[in-house]
């Protein structure tokens, strides 16, 4: 894992293209399964060799042969079963997606609501109301701290693009 971050960080600081750096992160993967074949290859040697008794001899070149065929039976099986654990970790990612997208829609909604009720006291006079009243603590208060909440309303529509 040490050498995937080593080539992440090299990434970040452009010591590596990116075409580098999957190059690189490509050849790890490979010598990984290489080492896992030669695992598995190793641990069906031990069992086929336990299951000789006496002096019995096993042929070695076949032995050999048999053993990193079941490696590679291993690998196809641990590989279908990552497949199908990835196939259902991306429907759980896209139905998380689909969550948050809702959410996202909830809350620009819910901005559009505010920035008509905004509108609203516009067209109703507010801006003749406070410039009428006698009232300055409410003056101050309505322009600096409630009339500044749709700047900001108006703003995360803007940057969500749903104006």
């Amino acid at each position: 894992m040490s050498a995937v971050l080593n080539i992440l960080m090299s990434l970040k600081h452009g010591s590596l293209t990116q075409a580098q750096a999957a190059a690189e992160i490509e050849e790890l993967i490979e010598l990984e399964r290489v080492q896992l074949r030669d695992t598995f290859a190793q641990s069906a040697l031990q069992g086929w060799l336990a299951s000789f008794v006496g002096g019995e001899t096993p042929n070695a070149q076949l032995t050999a042969k048999l053993c990193f065929e079941i490696a590679d039976a291993m690998l196809e099986a641990r590989a279908a079963t990552c497949a199908k654990s990835q196939t259902l970790a991306h429907y759980g990612e896209q139905a998380r997606i689909a969550t948050l997208e809702d959410q996202i829609a909830n809350l620009v909604e819910q901005h559009r609501q505010a920035d008509m009720c905004f509108e609203a006291a516009y067209i109703e006079g507010l801006v003749d109301v406070l410039a009428e009243s006698q009232d300055e603590r409410l003056k101050d208060l309505v322009q600096r701290r409630i009339l500044w909440a749709r700047t900001y309303s108006q703003a995360a529509l803007t940057n969500h693009g749903a104006q």
